[in-house]
């Protein structure tokens, strides 16, 4: 896979070269107040290597995940149950004890519905294990990504109609997934869901009944190139990973549809080193109420991920966003590559963030405490919105969105596909709190900063790369800049910026405004790094995780 090559300077339209236990962790908690440690100040110098001092404002340290879900193999204990072609793979499953590996024969094909199912008894160490009988060489070693040229090889699980080919059971717990293809059958038009890994409903309204200690690993989940398919891999489940995997044709005519979607899980949840296409959304938290009580998906990790729509999607499937979260807490998102995303039914930012109560019943709903950073997003309508809240204050969540670190992400190519396109960096609305943006490289044709709604407590904007917008730093029914600044961001730190070819009367002092690209190197911000992205730690987060 290639290796993105970043480098810290602009062309008219780039910023680079080349190519780029479940039941703890659901709870309520009372608003964060404003967190993060001071800024350093460095009074060395000036011009080009000065040193930018502080404003009031404090950088904001969301808190990370407190656990991960542990995907390391365990080799088998216990015993093999070979499963051939037209034979009952549903009996295996129910007879398999943990420690147990069911052996499904190389590119042998198993129709119908499957579930995994509760097993008494304390597991100890012991995983079931469902996998395709080949030698593990024939697989892609673990920490490798699955794509579709193993396919020949694997057997496959394919559902006939629009229920799931495969489902956890109400407490199933201890299943790993290796070396599957998981889709589909050619003449189904509509599918509800491709993988269901816990549910929602009557069916899941209490943490007991949550399944839990799931892996997906090296598995290639897709639906059909033509059809409509709603998911394909659904996570209201607890300790639970996908890893390594390939999840395509996630996509639908009438209805959202997504990669990965968690609503009514507590997580923790590790999506690592995957390819996933989702026409609404790739990746998705939240956007539909709970229906167990004070529930927030927590401690996510979410890194080494390609996420993309097809450009052949346009015009055919519903397309929202490349990335979003309504309900969560604790998300670490690091080492992605998002591309590619235009507005349909939105207007085609490729991350949405906010706490949305999304039908009424979910007063708790937040999310916070989120860390984005040295990702690659390009080719957008538009880069990041963030919102307090949405639904026109219908519903109102208990708590807006607050405490979220965007650091040391590189954002191109958003707006300029076409001159209709929103063309704006960061888009921040309502009354949000504990922001930081600091040390990105960004490029956008409209606007780099646009904040409307209520004022924004404790927001650190500082040590970034900015290109020339049309409209720079600007909100509504304020002028850009300092303005802008403390109409909506009142407090704020905003310092060792760099602002091609900005207006420096416009700003606070302590910023910087070459003239072009070509003399944007060198500026040193806050904490006497460079200005922008750290482009070699960019590379080393991003190495091969975008598909050739």
């Amino acid at each position: 896979m290639p290796e993105l090559h970043i480098a810290n300077v602009f062309s008219k339209h780039r910023l680079f070269t080349g190519l780029a236990s479940a039941a703890a962790l659901a709870f309520v908690a009372a608003p964060c107040t404003p967190q993060g440690r001071p800024a350093k100040v460095n009074k060395r110098g000036a011009a080009t290597t000065a040193q930018a001092a502080a404003g009031p404002a404090t950088r904001t340290v969301p808190d990370l995940p407190r656990e991960s879900v542990d995907t390391r193999y365990v080799p088998p204990t216990g015993r093999t149950i070979d499963v051939r072609a037209g034979g009952n793979l549903q009996r295996a499953i129910n007879q398999a004890r943990p420690g147990d590996v069911i052996m499904l024969e190389s590119g042998a094909t198993f129709r119908g519905h499957f579930t995994l199912p509760e097993k008494s008894g304390t597991p100890g160490p012991g995983w079931i294990t469902i996998r395709t009988a080949v030698p593990d060489a024939r697989l892609p070693r673990e920490g490798e990504r699955i794509t579709p040229a193993y396919a020949p090889a694997l057997a496959k699980i394919v559902t006939p109609d629009q229920d799931a080919a495969l489902r956890a059971g109400p407490r199933a717990h201890h299943y790993r997934l290796v070396g599957l293809e998981v889709t589909v059958d050619t003449g189904v038009g509509n599918n509800g869901g491709v993988v269901r890994l816990g549910s929602s409903g009557k069916d899941q309204r209490t943490l007991d009944q949550v399944p839990h200690h799931l892996i997906l690993d090296r598995v290639y989940v897709h639906g059909n190139a033509g059809h409509n398919t709603k998911r394909c891999v659904l996570l209201n489940s607890a300790h639970s990973a996908v890893v390594d995997s390939y999840l395509s044709d996630c996509h639908s005519r009438w209805q959202e549809a997504q990669g990965i979607l968690g609503w009514n899980g507590p997580g923790p949840f590790k999506i690592v080193n995957n390819y996933v296409e989702g026409s609404a959304q790739n990746v998705m938290f939240g956007g539909s109420d709970p229906t167990i009580p004070n529930l927030i998906p927590s401690d996510i990790e979410i890194r080494r991920n390609h996420f993309t729509k097809p450009k052949s999607w346009k015009g055919v499937w519903a397309i929202k966003n490349i990335f979003e979260l309504k309900n969560a807490q604790r998300v670490l998102v690091e080492g992605n590559v998002l591309e590619s995303v235009w507005p349909h039914g939105q207007n085609g930012f490729a991350v949405v963030i906010k706490s949305v109560n999304q039908s009424g019943r979910c007063t708790w709903c937040v999310v916070r405490h989120v860390t984005f950073r040295n990702n690659v997003m390009r080719d957008a309508a538009g880069g990041v919105n963030m919102a307090g809240t949405v639904n026109g204050g219908k519903y109102w969540p208990g708590e807006f969105l607050n405490n979220v670190l965007f650091e040391n992400n590189l954002l191109t190519d958003i707006g300029t596909a076409n001159p209709r396109h929103v063309g704006r960096l960061f888009q921040i609305l309502g009354a949000l709190w504990n922001i930081t943006i600091d040390h990105n490289t960004g490029y956008a044709t409209k606007y780099t900063i646009m904040p409307d709604g209520d004022p924004k407590r404790n927001v650190y904007i500082a040590n970034n790369v900015f290109g020339r917008t049309r409209y720079g730093i600007k909100g509504a029914r304020a002028r850009g800049g300092t303005e802008t600044l403390d109409k909506y961001f009142p407090g704020a730190t905003f310092a060792g910026n760099v602002l091609i070819d900005g207006k420096p009367g416009n700003f606070p002092g302590r910023n910087f405004f070459p003239a072009s690209a070509r003399e944007a190197a060198g500026f040193k911000g806050t904490d006497g790094r460079p200005a922008g992205a750290d482009t070699d730690a960019l590379n080393e987060a991003t190495r091969g995780v975008a598909a050739p």
